[in-house]
């Protein structure tokens, strides 16, 4: 029998509309139970600010910094 982790999964999906965490048990291969799971909406100034990146394929290609960074602390 092979040793089962605990695992925190976390994401953000493609609706930009918050992150998504689940708790799981896996041993890495063949089995996965999954725990309490939950979304944490983004602020709503983040949300916009993604969608409108994702809608205007030249703002995408601009330094997103600031973005970059509300995004990163909504994961912290």
């Amino acid at each position: 029998m092979r040793k089962t982790m605990r695992v925190v999964g976390m994401m953000s999906g493609t609706s930009a509309d918050g992150i998504d965490v689940v708790l799981f048990r896996s041993d890495g291969e063949s089995r996965m139970d999954t725990g309490p799971a939950a979304n944490f909406p983004y602020p709503p100034a983040v949300a916009l600010a993604l969608r409108a990146v994702v809608a205007d394929p030249r703002e995408a290609e601009q330094p997103q910094g600031p973005l970059e960074q509300a995004v990163t602390d909504a994961h912290v």
